[in-house]
């Protein structure tokens, strides 16, 4: 599988030159649909001629922002070709194995027999061995790996990005990690 980049130009800050956030653009579904929904409804109006000739100027300057903002999200949605998709989708059930081998389970979590401080040591020490089937989508979700290892919740957050990308392209997978918490 060619390397993937989960994070497009948008996600990438003006002067610093780096990522600048966690998930990128298109994983957040409510603002992603929140700004197409603006660009269409500030398209609608200007059809209309709902806006005074004295705000025009200023109205058509957001709208043309908005659509540059929507064109950029889209355009950083990767593109996969079904063996892509296939691939994606193997690679992402091993590292829900992985993912839910690391977890308590629910009943240990509720009757608080779980070392808290083991817990959190599981989330943020890099104790997962990165497979080879997964290097390159953890790369691409801008996870730093260390000796090899990353932790717990960063191969959380690479799952979910690969879910919503595998959702992006019509797939139906759950994102909520505690999904995989066994009971």
């Amino acid at each position: 599988m060619s390397e993937i980049k989960f994070f497009g130009e948008v996600d990438i800050h003006p002067t610093k030159k780096m990522i600048n956030s966690e998930y990128p653009a298109w994983y957040f579904d409510k603002p992603y649909e929140q700004l197409g929904e603006d660009v269409g409804r500030m398209e609608r109006q200007l059809e209309r001629g709902a806006i005074p000739s004295d705000k025009l100027g200023e109205f058509k300057d957001q709208l043309s922002k908005r659509q540059e903002q929507l064109r950029k999200i889209n355009e950083s949605i990767p593109k996969l070709t079904g063996e892509e998709k296939d691939k994606l989708a193997k690679a992402r059930k091993d590292m829900a194995s992985l993912i839910k081998a690391g977890y308590f389970t629910r009943t240990q979590m509720q009757k608080g027999l779980v070392d808290v401080h083991k817990e959190a040591e599981r989330m943020v020490k890099p104790l997962v061995e990165v497979k080879p089937e997964f290097a390159e989508i953890i790369k691409g979700c801008n996870i730093k790996v260390e000796n090899g290892k990353i932790s717990r919740d960063n191969l959380v957050k690479a799952w979910k990005i690969t879910g919503k990308l595998l959702n992006r392209h019509g797939g139906d997978e759950e994102t909520n990690a505690e999904t995989l918490r066994r009971d």
